[in-house]
């Protein structure tokens, strides 16, 4: 399934539309779309993980804090989260998080249930508040499981 995950998210780019900017927060919601409820992601062959997040999100423009002039309302970007492993900034529909083979998080011999979690935040990366007090997010647990070389191909036999 590793292999195809960077092709997911491709497609999910380009198949979902642009998020529309609106005044205040009204109408602000993120979905997770990628990783899937109970998705598999396997290990790298170093012990390390990539796992990709793919988001859906509405009512907000996503802008780089980099490059941000201050607090817009309507403005901001997201993080995707690997509970107990910090997290990784976007502003795009898509993201991909690496987590070293010394990662707690990194399943090692054995397979591990990990909370994935996608949080929007404004331009000075505060967590976005709406008016009703509260802020949109959106998780799932998936399993990391280790490294499992694949099988070589068996060799043709020559032909005579």
């Amino acid at each position: 399934m590793r292999t195809l995950a960077p092709f997911l998210g491709l497609l999910l780019l380009t198949a979902c539309p642009p998020p529309q900017a609106v005044d205040g927060s009204a109408g602000v919601t993120v979905e997770l779309l990628y990783p899937e409820p109970d998705e598999r992601v396997m290990a790298n062959e170093d012990g390390s993980v990539d796992i990709l997040g793919v988001v859906f999100i509405t009512g907000l423009e996503l802008t780089d804090p980099a490059e941000a002039t201050g607090l817009e309302d309507g403005q901001g970007h997201w993080h995707f989260n690997a509970e107990g492993s910090g997290y990784v900034p976007s502003f795009g529909p898509s993201v991909l998080m690496h987590l070293d083979a010394d990662d707690p998080l990194a399943p090692g011999d054995a397979e591990q249930r990990v909370l994935v979690k996608v949080d929007l935040h404004d331009n000075d990366h505060g967590l976005l508040v709406l008016d009703d007090d509260t802020s949109p997010s959106d998780q799932t647990e998936i399993l990391l499981v280790p490294y499992e070389a694949p099988e070589p191909e068996e060799e043709p036999e020559p032909s005579e």
